[in-house]
């Protein structure tokens, strides 16, 4: 499957991308940004059908740091990094289901998506869910503290 995510900036500099992802089957999402290994994550607590995903790069208080603001059933909105790695064009992105996924990169910057079948996933309390164990793989176990507990986060490398 693919995302087709449309770049905007805005008359006050904040550059965004959107899109939407339609899938076969409900998905949940675990979002991610990164900068310079380390990772800011959240997990949506409904699983979805048709889901939408934008970016907004806005501007601190200070002009030299930029803030990363991700939807995608969840929000993250924790993330804050140097200025210079704003998208700059439209892009259309391949998916694999139960794959961490690059949505864009920008040098040691990166936002992705995990899309999780909810067949794949456990429910435990508070619309809070985990990857179950026999469906963990190679390609996700750097994210398997992500995908085994919590709601949001922060990992340093």
């Amino acid at each position: 499957m693919q995302i087709n995510l449309l770049f905007n900036k805005d008359e006050w500099g904040r550059a965004s991308l959107t899109g939407t992802i339609a899938v076969s089957e409900p998905c949940h999402t675990l979002i991610y940004a990164t900068y310079k290994g380390d990772v800011w994550w959240a997990k949506s607590a409904s699983a979805l059908s048709e889901i939408s995903y934008s970016a907004l790069y806005h501007h601190v208080h200070d002009g030299e740091k930029r803030q990363v603001i991700v939807n995608c059933g969840v929000t993250l909105q924790n993330f804050v990094m140097p200025s210079g790695y704003d998208p700059l064009h439209s892009c259309v992105v391949d998916i694999t289901l139960l794959t961490p996924n690059t949505l864009y990169a920008c040098r040691e910057h990166e936002l992705g998506i995990i899309l999780l079948p909810k067949s794949a996933t456990k429910s435990m309390r508070n619309k809070i869910w985990k990857l179950k164990d026999v469906l963990m793989t190679d390609a996700l176990l750097p994210f398997s503290d992500e995908l085994s507990h919590g709601r949001t986060g922060h990992r340093t490398k």
